[in-house]
């Protein structure tokens, strides 16, 4: 059941010609998260489902969730906001009016955040932080865990940049990228949220800011106005303006979720309840074999498993591959009984090759070729076997001599 919520919630696809105009409001320039929220918006690079018949719309979803019952995740997440969302300020108020504007971004992005959003959430709880986080990859990627930022090189839910993610020990290989994986990437932006903002004094404003911007420059900005005696709260510091809009942006979009209904949003209801677990594989598996072993679409199989850059997932490493909670006991039970059937066939086969080996070795030794000598006056068993390159005992050996003694015209037999 949990598997077809999550189905009905992944549904709703932006239409990109809708999605190419829904950018965010800046108050100059084209900035470099205008760019980002674009390609991340934009759903054509990452496809959902087979087909538009795999899914329900997403106005069915309240109807079938309330009929099922259960939590709605956005209460508990509302419950662990820690932040104040400076509702009235200026810079906030302005995205506030631009989601109201456009409920279509909000609604889709919150569907394609469907399989994530818990798992995320309970490791934001897990540390105690603001749940205001769980929001951040809405602003970042529009939790498309394909969203890449082709001027920055930021990639996946958190838009993380190959130098951060390598110092955070996300790692890249020829067929996997870690930035894109929801288990390693939430973990290492997470680390990092945690660490900027302990490198702020706890000051989550500023930390979230330097997520943007990096902390070198946002600990610019701090001197320059502690040199002239300034205020260095976020709100007064000199910094680019797509981080004066990226922080107001979070907020406005923390304080839609918590009044929804004051805004006229309806959120999409989200299961408070797991969806994703992990199962450790160390054999070669395509997902085309994963989809087989767990009953479920390969397309979905990629949109769990984003960081696998191809189609399949090589022996020689070991791979956490991500399931929905209650498909992991089909998969194993599956996988257990092939691979019990590949070791029998390895098995069967190394019978055939030893039984071939030996019966190669078998008529090696009894295709041995016999030739003749016969024996001529002043020759002696010595002499021949030295002749022909071989040992005197086995000279007799073959020829059952009881005596050394031989005779001119005498025939002896000799297998090569």
């Amino acid at each position: 059941m949990i598997f077809r919520l999550f189905k009905i919630g992944i549904v709703s696809i932006l239409i990109c010609g809708l999605v190419a105009c829904e950018q965010f409001p800046f108050r100059s320039g084209h900035s470099v998260f205008s760019q980002r929220m674009a390609t991340a918006s934009n759903l054509s690079t990452m496809q959902i489902g087979s087909g538009s018949k795999n899914f329900l719309a997403a106005n069915k979803t309240t109807a079938l969730y309330n009929a099922m019952g259960g939590n709605n995740l956005w209460d508990r997440i509302r419950s662990d906001f820690q932040l104040s969302h400076a509702a009235n300020n200026a810079a906030v108020q302005a995205q506030i009016r631009w989601f109201v504007k456009h409920p279509r971004y909000l609604n889709n992005t919150i569907n394609r955040s469907a399989p994530y959003l818990y798992y995320i959430y309970d490791q934001v709880q897990q540390r105690n932080l603001p749940a205001e986080l769980v929001l951040l990859p809405i602003i970042e990627s529009a939790y498309n865990p394909l969203a890449t930022n082709a001027s920055s090189g930021a990639s996946g839910l958190w838009q993380l940049i190959p130098s951060t993610a390598k110092n955070l020990g996300v790692r890249q290989y020829w067929w996997f990228d870690g930035r894109r994986d929801i288990y390693l990437s939430t973990k290492a932006a997470l680390d990092y949220l945690t660490y900027l903002n302990n490198f702020f004094g706890g000051d989550w404003l500023l930390a979230l800011a330097a997520y943007d911007t990096g902390e070198g420059n946002v600990q610019n900005a701090v001197r320059h106005n502690a040199y002239r005696d300034y205020a260095t709260t976020f709100w007064s510091l000199p910094l680019a303006i797509e981080t004066r809009s990226y922080v107001p942006r979070l907020l406005a979009l923390a304080e839609i979720v918590k009044n929804p209904d004051k805004y006229h949003i309806i959120l999409p209801i989200i299961s408070d309840q797991p969806y994703l677990a992990q199962i450790q594989i160390k054999t070669r598996l395509t997902l085309n074999d994963v989809a087989h072993l767990s009953g479920v679409t390969v397309h979905h199989i990629k949109q769990l498993n984003p960081g696998v850059k191809g189609k399949t997932i090589p022996a020689q490493h070991a791979y956490a591959l991500v399931l929905p909670i209650d498909r992991i006991t089909e998969f194993k039970h599956k996988l257990l009984t092939r691979t019990k059937i590949q070791r029998t066939n390895n098995i069967s086969i190394k019978l055939a090759k030893t039984t071939q080996q030996i019966r190669h070795k078998y008529s090696r030794h009894t295709a041995l070729s016999v030739r003749y000598y016969t024996v001529r006056s002043g020759d002696s068993l010595f002499k021949i076997a030295k002749r022909l390159g071989i040992k005197t005992q086995q000279l007799k050996h073959c020829n059952a001599l009881a005596r050394d003694t031989l005779k001119p015209g005498q025939k002896l037999q000799i297998k090569v």
